[in-house]
């Protein structure tokens, strides 16, 4: 696949997700609950995530394709990187972005519900003694 070719699927995904986003996802205090095969888009940052998670074998197995989030300078981004984890059933894992937000991945038990929760990462130096 050209680089041209990967860059249009990343962008009609990304449109995709955009469009559908909320179905399958909806918002409570501490983020959102997404249910299996249904789109979501996030934004985490200066990135933008595009994704969805499907039960398997007691699992979250959790696929996101993520890139730089569009802006007046950058119309069209660059090719987005895809990620899949895999979240055991009551575990979670947590995305990092380099500018500090990340993303917190929660698979419920049965892996039949996926709780997503934006995290912000500060930095902490112990006093001295």
């Amino acid at each position: 696949m050209t680089k041209t070719m990967t860059i249009s699927a990343v962008s009609a995904f990304a449109a995709l997700a955009a469009a559908f986003g909320t179905l399958g996802a909806s918002a409570n205090d501490t983020g959102l609950r997404l249910a299996p095969l249904k789109g979501v888009t996030f934004d985490v940052g200066a990135k933008h995530a595009v994704g969805y998670f499907m039960s398997k074998n007691g699992a979250c197995a959790v696929t996101l394709v993520v890139a730089d989030a569009m802006t007046d300078e950058n119309v069209v981004p660059a090719a987005g990187a895809r990620v899949s984890v895999s979240v055991q059933d009551g575990k979670s894992v947590r995305l990092d972005t380099a500018m500090g937000k990340s993303l917190d991945f929660a698979c419920t038990e049965n892996a039949s519900v996926m709780n997503v929760r934006p995290v912000e990462q500060v930095a902490w130096v112990a006093p001295k003694k």
